[in-house]
């Protein structure tokens, strides 16, 4: 039985993943760092609204240093508990 709307926490973590296609949100070729900071601040949005983020590069055909230092790699130094935890994950992100 769910708990009645006045009952639940908000502070509760959610769990859910939040999948995001790089290929969909940015296209095949990830390159600058304006589009490597939106991403960053929608990851940011999602964990401080209680989700897991799942990122996939599927598709995606380039990543420069530059767009990956603006998104994950900018996660990855302000949010490490939350990569350790699984909290954020990337997958299909190869050296092409």
């Amino acid at each position: 039985m769910p708990l009645p709307a006045s009952r639940i926490d908000s502070t509760m973590p959610n769990f859910e993943t939040v999948h995001l296609s790089l290929l969909v949100l940015i296209g095949p070729v990830c390159s600058t760092a304006y589009d490597g900071k939106r991403v960053n601040a929608l990851v940011e949005s999602l964990l401080n609204q209680g989700f897991s983020v799942a990122l996939d590069f599927q598709g995606v055909k380039l990543v420069t240093p530059t767009f990956y230092t603006a998104s994950v790699g900018s996660l990855q130094s302000t949010r490490s508990r939350e990569f350790a935890q699984g909290l954020i994950t990337v997958s299909d992100l190869y050296l092409l």
